[in-house]
């Protein structure tokens, strides 16, 4: 089952009706929200650090947001073992707080902020959107097709990341000018995302319509990326694999036909007579 974190209305109302009971085992019984509770952090968060959640002002949050999608981006160029961007963030935020009871508190106060300032702040819709915690659940392609971006492409894959590693935050978080890429480099990456080319026609049209002059918002690409790869995901439920290099194609059809044989039933022998043999079976007849 997934926790959700009660919003300010369904505290004020519980405060009214008289205190709620909290169980440190069970879940909180509240209303469904729109926010939920990453699934990586259920295990480790308390119905209690989400029932006593403290506010998180909308600039800390964001500022948060940025600065952990930033570090995930460069851990995967640094070749990191994989990890969702949710749980990431968990490690992030104890190395940032120096304890786990202060990392669930930061985490549940997360929650919360994303649930009240989605709206109001790009990046913060964007981590919400990459974690799972608002429109639709946490999905592995869109998250790595998304990221992708930030990153150098391989060659002949969309080129060079939107933005340096060291500036994916600061230019998240950016006004004007500061948190613009070149409409031309935003464009040149898209083929990036590995989308049907309708769809990739479709968002490159959609990033024109946000640009200002010959610069678009790194917030507006990357949500409407995710946007688009979800749909596109959606359409295709089955990712298609990995280009593999020649040695994994060699070894994959060796390995093929293989199979191939041990699933085919036995050949029937073949009965071959000599002309000696049917003397020898003509006398052994007449006897």
């Amino acid at each position: 089952t997934q926790k959700s974190v009660p919003s300010s209305c369904t505290k004020m109302a519980d405060d009214e009706a008289g205190p709620a009971e909290i169980s440190e085992d069970g879940p909180l019984d509240v209303p469904s929200l729109e926010a939920r509770v990453p699934p990586e952090w259920q295990s480790k968060m308390s119905t209690r650090a989400l029932s006593n959640v403290s506010s998180i002002e909308a600039p800390e949050l964001a500022n948060s947001c940025s600065q952990i999608i930033e570090a995930k981006v460069k851990a995967d160029a640094d070749g990191e073992a994989p990890a969702t961007l949710a749980g990431f963030a968990w490690p992030w935020l104890e190395a940032q707080h120096g304890s786990f009871k202060l990392a669930e508190a930061a985490a549940a106060s997360m929650v919360s902020g994303v649930e009240s300032s989605w709206q109001l702040q790009p990046c913060v819709r964007l981590f919400g959107e990459l974690c799972g915690m608002l429109t639709d659940e946490y999905s592995q392609p869109v998250e790595r097709r998304v990221l992708g971006l930030l990153r150098d492409g391989e060659e002949g894959s969309g080129g060079a990341a939107l933005v340096p590693l060291s500036a994916v935050a600061s230019t998240l978080l950016g006004e004007g000018d500061a948190g613009t890429v070149a409409m031309a480099q935003a464009v040149a990456a898209l083929p990036r995302l590995q989308l049907p080319a309708e769809r990739l026609q479709a968002l490159e049209a959609e990033l024109q319509a946000l640009a200002s002059g010959d610069a678009v918002r790194l917030d507006a690409i990357l949500l409407a990326a995710v946007t688009a790869c979800r749909a596109a995901v959606e359409d295709e439920p089955e990712e298609m694999p990995e280009e593999m290099s020649a040695e994994q194609q060699e070894a994959a059809a060796q390995a093929a036909a293989e199979a191939a044989t041990a699933a085919a039933p036995p050949a029937p022998a073949e009965v071959v007579s000599t002309e000696a043999e049917a003397e020898e079976a003509e006398e052994a007849e007449g006897e």
